[in-house]
């Protein structure tokens, strides 16, 4: 078992999201990596057999705190497939809001699907793929920022460039929606993806929904740390640039190789999840629970 605990000022995951990990140096003929290669080794990234995350999500508006949420992200995976549920432990309103989303690289099968459900009723919704650029409880994340991996099948890579970002050298990587179905789900026309060129982690995300020079959302993963094999973030930030909105998602604990049972990954147990919880995993939160 690995675990891992940021100091108290020092937070974040999802998030992704997600989106980090230690890889090999690429090929020796690989100095300029194409943008296929660079999506292949962010979604190969060694992540653990399973990892639970511990984070509070801060939604500020103008610099100024509108709400903030407890929230533990659970996800299992295996081969080519991944499920993360993402449970909600705070308010107390809406404990008991759960989202399941199941992903796929195999070919044939379906690249992601999402479940909901809420507190106030007993049954799951599946939710459409054209709701998955809806906002997360208000904040600036969408159900879909929360996938494991980059949506290969979804995206079409175009130019790489060196360039320099905060934590250092890194690519830029232009994507453009694959197909008018991947454009529909992801809601953008176009984004510009930073990869760290040491870690090969993604550092930073630019969304583009118009034809615009500046981006209108902008994702950023901060302060890596490395726990085994894998660079984890522990802020992860989302800023909607046309109303001064941004999300901070900070990380209070990380657990990685944790048996986490199947009820967890069950799309119809979503709305029985909170005390199953409490009962195998709250002394894992320990003092870091809100």
């Amino acid at each position: 078992m690995r675990y891992w605990f940021p100091s108290s000022h020092r937070m974040l995951p999802v998030t992704f999201l997600v989106l980090s990990a230690f890889l090999h140096p690429l090929q020796a003929h690989s100095d300029s990596p194409s943008g296929n290669e660079l999506i292949a080794r962010i979604n190969s990234r060694p992540l653990g057999v399973t990892e639970i995350r511990h984070a509070r999500i801060t939604l500020r508006k103008e610099g100024r705190i509108q709400d903030a949420y407890e929230v533990v992200t659970l996800r299992k995976q295996e081969s080519n497939q991944a499920s993360t549920l993402f449970l909600m432990r705070s308010p107390v309103p809406l404990r008991g809001t759960a989202f399941l989303l199941r992903e796929s690289l195999a070919a044939g099968t379906p690249g992601c699907r999402i479940w909901l459900s809420l507190p106030t009723a007993d049954h799951v919704l599946e939710i459409d793929s054209s709701f998955w650029a809806d906002p997360l409880l208000g904040s600036d994340f969408t159900y879909q920022d929360w996938r494991l991996w980059l949506p290969v099948r979804d995206l079409r890579p175009g130019e790489v460039r060196k360039t320099s970002c905060r934590a250092g050298p890194c690519y830029r990587l232009n994507v453009w929606p694959a197909n008018p179905t991947a454009a529909q789900q992801l809601n953008w026309i176009r984004a510009n993806l930073y990869i760290d060129s040491k870690r090969w982690v993604l550092l930073k995300a630019e969304y583009f929904y118009h034809a615009t020079p500046a981006p209108e959302r902008i994702f950023e993963a901060l302060d890596f740390q490395r726990v085994g094999n894998i660079w984890s973030p522990r802020r992860m930030t989302m800023t909607t640039t046309a109303n001064s909105q941004q999300t901070t998602v900070g990380l209070l604990g990380v657990w990685y190789n944790q048996s986490i049972p199947a009820i967890f990954m069950d799309p119809r147990q979503l709305p029985f999840l909170s005390k199953p919880f409490d009962r195998m995993f709250k002394n894992l939160l320990g003092k870091h629970a809100l």
